[in-house]
Formats: C-alpha cells, sequence, structure tokens
C-alpha cells in the first residue's frame, strides 16, 4: 500500500488513512486521495488519469481504459452475432413455407387444384413461380443432404425445364459449389426431377 508522510509530525502513515495515528492531526488533503490509485507493479500513489507511474515507469490501466475495453468487447460481440444471424438467413432454405402468410397459402392451394387453362395470366404465373420456388429449394435441401459436408454447399445459379412426359413434376438443374472427398472445393451441376408443390426430389444427373 502506498504511504505518505505526516505533514504535522513527520511519521510515514498510509495514503488509506484519514488522521496521523501518533499526533491524530487529519491528513491535509484527503479528498484529494480520491484521485489516487496504487501503481500495480511498485504500490507508489499515482494519478487514477496517468498513463504510467513516475517511479517505476509500468503502463498504467486505467479505469476508463477498462471499462472502454469492456464497452468495445461487448460492441464486437454484438456484431459477431448479428453476422452470423444474417449468414444463416441467407443460407437456410427459403423454399414454399407459408406459415407466415396463411392468406397467400390459401391462394395458393386454391388455385392449384382448378384446371390450369383456366387460370387468368396472374394466376398462372403466381403457380409456376411458386412451384419453382418450392422446387429449388426441394432440390437445393436433396443435394445439400447427399453432400458429405453439407455446410460447405454454396448456391450458384439455377434453371427450371419442364418434363413433357409427366407435367406433374419439373427438372431443376443446380449450379453449386462445395467441398468433395479430399476437402477441396469444387463446382458442379447436378439436375433433379422435383415434384410440384411437394418437397420430393431425385437426382437424375450429377
Amino acid at each position: 500500500m502506498a504511504t505518505m508522510t505526516c505533514g504535522n509530525c513527520g511519521e510515514s502513515i498510509t495514503s488509506s488513512m484519514e488522521e496521523c495515528p501518533a499526533c491524530r492531526q487529519s491528513i491535509p488533503g484527503k479528498s484529494a486521495s480520491s484521485k489516487l490509485m496504487e501503481c500495480t507493479d511498485c504500490g507508489h500513489a499515482i494519478s487514477k488519469t496517468a498513463q504510467a507511474c513516475p517511479k517505476c515507469g509500468s503502463i498504467v490501466i486505467t479505469e476508463k481504459a477498462k471499462a472502454d475495453a469492456k464497452t468495445e468487447a461487448k460492441m464486437y460481440a454484438w456484431a459477431f452475432v448479428v453476422i452470423v444471424v444474417f449468414i444463416t438467413w441467407l443460407a437456410w432454405p427459403s423454399g414454399n413455407d407459408y406459415s407466415e402468410n396463411p392468406n397467400k397459402r390459401a391462394r395458393y392451394e386454391k388455385l392449384r387444384n382448378m384446371p390450369f387453362g383456366e387460370l387468368s395470366s396472374s394466376d398462372k404465373s403466381l403457380i409456376i413461380n411458386e412451384e419453382e420456388e418450392n422446387a429449388r429449394a426441394a432440390a437445393q435441401l436433396t443435394i445439400k443432404r447427399s453432400l458429405r459436408e453439407p455446410s460447405s454447399f454454396e448456391h450458384i445459379d439455377h434453371s427450371f425445364d419442364v418434363n413433357y412426359d409427366d407435367p406433374s413434376t419439373i427438372f431443376v438443374s443446380l449450379r453449386y459449389r462445395a467441398k468433395n472427398g479430399f476437402g477441396g472445393y469444387t463446382i458442379s451441376r447436378t439436375t433433379l426431377l422435383c415434384l410440384r408443390g411437394s418437397a420430393m426430389c431425385s437426382i437424375v444427373e450429377n
């Protein structure tokens, strides 16, 4: 603990004392002691705003610096959480999960049970877009399940083709990047046959 000299009798006292134990004299400038701290290396009394100890030269980490470091660490932690959530959202297969839009789901279910030729152009577009997006998501999920490391899957592009032999199905061609069995990344294209309006797909060409 830091020591100081009593200005009245010259007795050596500690900086934490409010009066000298020898002469019972109040310590002058005691209020200033609240602005002091001990050097962690030599114990010398130094200012709380000092950047280095004047006695031993040790670098001083002030309370403000500690508080700033904690605040900065919290900011980095929150930034990391936001980035992870964003990446997870991007990687999550969208599919045709209508749970967040029940009206859209009801309309889609109603339209897909009607003769396609009787639908308006906008309704036909809705059916086609929804079924294609559903097929793309299902195809992507099927490919991921076939990979050694599903998390390495990176979508590049995709295309659709009509199956004239069975209009209830659709061909989906996906180009993607993923790790191979040796740990390196390769670009591949896989064609799948997907059942419209479902999550069922099978690989027909790899």
